[in-house]
């Protein structure tokens, strides 16, 4: 489950960082 928990705060900071890239 870690890798999996770890994986989201990744998305989360590249959304934050990137959000345009995301949408």
């Amino acid at each position: 489950m870690s890798l999996c928990r770890g994986h989201v705060l990744l998305s989360g900071d590249v959304s934050l960082e990137n959000p345009s890239d995301v949408e």
